[in-house]
């Protein structure tokens, strides 16, 4: 009996089956590798620059020594550099409570236009207040999705664009409005859209996607010269982090933060991404973000804490 023509093919067939398992327990061990090269340093500095108390989103700079916060989804404190803070608005119609779902008011987020007006997404509106705490609603809607209106951004035109579901809004000066982006319809579904910010040349609005699926997606949509979106692209994508919320300085250093963890992801001119672990914050729910301008630190970001009502200063 010729026994090796026997166990010849169950030798390949064990040949092959070790190999894919080797290549797979490689495989697994390049993507662990790559994931450590991603965990390249720790928060350099980080301390309470502001303890203001009540739960605490949306957070703006005026580039004229002021930031702007939003205090129990209802109220706009203004904050000095040295931490002094001051009433600057009240919303009325909001209840101050959090809902989870479109249909009340709540200040979400906030951002500040050329035309020197604060911009405010609320949930069920967005608002235009003056320096002088003039409030006009814009926009009144029952927006859908996680939050309602949850962000906001303006181009160099005036253009206003409002995260709302797995979509973006786009409101135009004359108060047109049309979907900008609708997520149904990208090559890869938007999940929940929540934060949004031009880069500094104004030709890539990028967008944090995910906050309530399993892994999230940073994504960057080029800006046509006629004002239309282009082909959108993933640049950053972890299972078990959820961006929320996205800053970017003048020199296009961009960071990303999430809830429950302290890491914050910066992404340089590269975009190679580096997680900066936050151990020395401890446990803490900084939500909003945006880096500092005029009269504060400017390549440092200023966090809101949602729970503990507190501002953080963040040097990378």
């Amino acid at each position: 009996m010729n026994t090796e023509k026997i166990f010849k093919p169950f030798r390949l067939i064990s040949y092959k089956f070790f190999t894919i398992i080797i290549v797979i327990i490689c495989s697994q061990g390049l993507e662990a590798q790559e994931e450590k090269k991603h965990y390249l340093k720790q928060v350099k500095n980080a301390f309470l620059f502001a303890n203001i108390g009540g739960s605490l989103h949306g957070i703006a700079f005026d580039n004229q020594n002021s930031m702007y916060v939003g205090k129990n989804g209802k109220e706009i404190l203004k904050v000095s550099p040295e931490g002094k803070i001051s009433p600057f608005v009240v919303i009325k119609e909001a209840s101050g409570h959090y809902i989870d779902g479109p249909g009340d008011t709540f200040i979400y987020d906030m951002e500040f236009g050329k035309d020197r007006h604060l911009y405010v997404a609320a949930e069920d509106r967005i608002l235009k207040i003056s320096q002088t705490g003039q409030i006009e609603i814009l926009l009144k809607e029952n927006f859908k999705g996680t939050w309602g209106a949850c962000g906001i951004e303006l181009d160099t035109k005036g253009n206003i664009y409002v995260a709302f579901d797995n979509k973006i809004l786009k409101i135009l000066p004359t108060g047109q409005k049309s979907i900008f982006i609708d997520g149904n319809n990208t090559d890869f579904k938007l999940e929940a859209v929540v934060g949004l910010e031009f880069d500094a040349t104004y030709k890539y609005l990028y967008v944090c996607d995910g906050i309530r699926g399993k892994t999230g997606k940073l994504i960057r949509i080029p800006i046509r010269a006629n004002g239309s979106s282009g082909e959108a692209k993933i640049i950053f994508k972890k299972k078990g982090y959820r961006p929320e919320y996205v800053s970017i300085d003048d020199k296009n250093n961009l960071v990303i933060k999430g809830p429950e963890n302290s890491n914050f992801v910066l992404l340089k001119s590269s975009l190679t991404p580096i997680i900066i672990e936050g151990k020395n914050l401890g446990y803490v729910e900084i939500e909003t973000i945006a880096f500092g301008k005029k009269g504060f630190k400017e390549n440092a970001i200023y966090g809101t804490e949602w729970f503990n009502g507190k501002i953080y200063r963040i040097d990378f």
